[in-house]
């Protein structure tokens, strides 16, 4: 499974990348005076994906069936990678096809030359993290671009 996902992550990369995606606005990160600049690309190192764990909630109007928060639980080494898997919970904005909530396994890449670093909710839903606030160790923003519409949007921790 989690080789058929890496392959399916590896079609998408070649076919979409993160760094010809459409930015939305500058956006001011929740409870801070600082922004993530979501037309600026960044970048997701080792240390952000090792803060990843928490609850993430979409910055701005939200369109529906679209990716509206999500919590991530502890993650875990895959061997042989550089990447993580972790539990997690997702809403989607409503009116929704399929449900407005689903929960699963989630896989990520810190950067990498191959194709960026990611964000796959099972094979539901791949994300590509174009840039990163780290804040004491803890992930407290990311810049996330669908792989599939390039749309980049930015999530703040709650």
């Amino acid at each position: 499974m989690r080789l058929a996902l890496l392959f399916s992550v590896l079609l998408v990369g070649c076919a979409v990348s993160s760094e010809s995606a459409s930015s939305s606005a500058a956006a001011e990160t929740a409870g801070s005076a600082e922004t993530l600049d979501c037309k600026q690309h960044g970048s997701f190192p080792e240390a952000a994906m090792n803060g990843l764990g928490g609850t993430y909630v979409r910055a701005g109007a939200v369109p529906a069936n679209e990716l509206a928060s999500f919590t991530v639980g502890p993650l875990k080494a895959i061997a042989g990678s550089g990447g993580k898997n972790a539990d997690y919970t997702r809403a989607l904005q409503s009116p929704c096809t399929g449900g407005c909530t689903a929960s699963g396994q989630l896989s990520t890449m810190m950067d990498n030359a191959a194709i960026g670093a990611f964000i796959a909710f099972d094979k539901e839903a791949m994300y590509f993290v174009t840039a990163s606030k780290l804040d004491n160790g803890v992930t407290t923003a990311m810049c996330l671009g669908n792989a599939v519409t390039g749309e980049t949007f930015l999530v703040n921790r709650q």
